[in-house]
């Protein structure tokens, strides 16, 4: 799927500078403030700190990998 998007943010007329920028909008000069408006909501909400139901704590997630 994202693939398909991003096909078609080619077909009309997206360059690939602001493609791969888009996750770091905050940070680049390549976005209007109007482009700007439009992807502050969709930035990810803070997760708050500690354990969270049904989740094993990150260091047992972590465990087998190190």
């Amino acid at each position: 799927m994202l693939f398909a998007g991003v096909q078609s943010a080619k077909k009309h007329g997206e360059t690939e500078e602001r493609l791969h920028n888009a996750v770091t909008w905050r940070e680049t000069p390549f976005f209007t403030e109007a482009e700007r408006a439009a992807l502050a909501p969709t930035d990810p909400a803070p997760l708050p700190a500690g354990p969270r139901p049904g989740l094993p704590p990150s260091g047992d997630r972590r465990r087998p990998y190190l």
